[in-house]
């Protein structure tokens, strides 16, 4: 009876012992890149590896591989990272630029910018016995950029022309075409887009007040969009005057149609140059913007020298499409 309670008791003993945990040596991580085919790529990438989530969004923004951990080359679409501890997660990023000749002149760049992510969970693995800890993960590489052209038809009297992007400059458009153009002809312009939506809005350098706007583009990688710019229908009137009109300033321009103020004039200008109106030496002046319409006949007059009134002498403006017009107020009482 005695040995039999021993044996028990030595049971109990082992069935209570305190469970250990069992720490996994580090890991190897082989990465296969593929592309959007599910085929090994014909060329060599750089892999980088990450376990900062903030890092891995600032190198895929930029197409860069600042701030990863670890960096390899792919050979025959592979690479090997060793030693990677099991208790962190890991941001995989590759990112790819080739200049393509074929392309015409223009750098194709693909990643795998949407994210991949190896958590600690899939590190934890048991290996089989005396073997190295192994995981394996797949990319796809993507293209990841688009090519955005910006043409112009007819409007020479427009140019040049800036777009903009993002709020940003893209480029300036000096070329106009009388139908759409390839995109690799001289005087488009031309640039690569991350894919996503995009705001964009061009203006004329001329002082017409020519406004090209339109709801966000949307690009995908890969693939090119080309925007025209159409023929512009605003023009402007500039109305200035120099210093014999000092003491009348300020001076407005009445439509006499309805009696409405268009412009007004602040400031004098001693000289004038139609070039520099949109220049910061051009000082503040009176700027109408509108339809084209036919020669019209207005009405100036100060608003401090109620004897001071342009009408009825001939005094016309007009607006031509895409196009800057100016009218000088004589001296009061000419």
């Amino acid at each position: 009876m005695r040995q039999r309670f021993f044996i028990l008791l030595l049971i109990g003993l082992a069935c209570c012992k305190a469970k250990t945990d069992i720490v996994l040596p580090p890991v190897q991580l082989l990465v296969e890149v593929v592309d959007t085919n599910n085929k090994p790529l014909n060329f060599s990438v750089p892999v980088y590896l990450f376990n900062s989530l903030s890092a891995y969004n600032a190198a895929s923004a930029n197409d860069t591989g600042t701030g990863a951990i670890l960096m390899d080359t792919t050979i025959k679409s592979e690479c090997i990272f060793t030693g990677i501890p099991t208790t962190s997660t890991y941001y995989v990023y590759s990112h790819y630029k080739n200049y393509s000749g074929f392309q015409g002149g223009y750098y194709i760049t693909y990643d795998n910018s949407d994210n991949f992510t190896i958590d600690s969970a899939a590190l934890n693995i048991n290996p089989a016995i005396n073997t190295t800890p192994q995981i394996s993960a797949k990319i796809i590489m993507k293209p990841a950029d688009g090519l955005v052209s910006f043409w112009t038809p007819s409007n020479t009297d427009v140019l040049p022309i800036q777009v903009f992007v993002d709020n940003n400059l893209f480029g300036t458009i000096n070329t106009t075409f009388e139908a759409q153009p390839f995109y690799t002809v001289p005087g488009v312009l031309n640039g690569l887009l991350k894919k996503g939506k995009h705001s964009y809005y061009a203006t004329s350098n001329n002082c017409s007040g020519c406004l090209w706007e339109a709801p966000p583009i949307e690009i995908k990688g890969g693939e090119s969009f080309t925007i025209a710019l159409p023929a512009c229908t605003t023009g402007t009137v500039v109305f200035w005057t120099d210093a014999s009109n000092s003491s009348a300033l300020p001076i407005d321009i009445i439509r006499p149609s309805d009696k409405s103020v268009i412009a007004t004039i602040t400031n004098i200008t001693a000289n004038f140059n139609l070039n520099n109106i949109n220049s910061d030496d051009f000082p503040p002046n009176a700027k109408f913007v509108d339809n084209p319409t036919d020669t019209v006949y207005f009405k100036a007059q100060s608003r401090t020298d109620t004897n001071c009134v342009w009408e009825g002498k001939g005094d016309t403006y007009s607006i031509s499409s895409g196009q800057c017009s100016y009218v000088k107020i004589l001296p009061c009482g000419q």
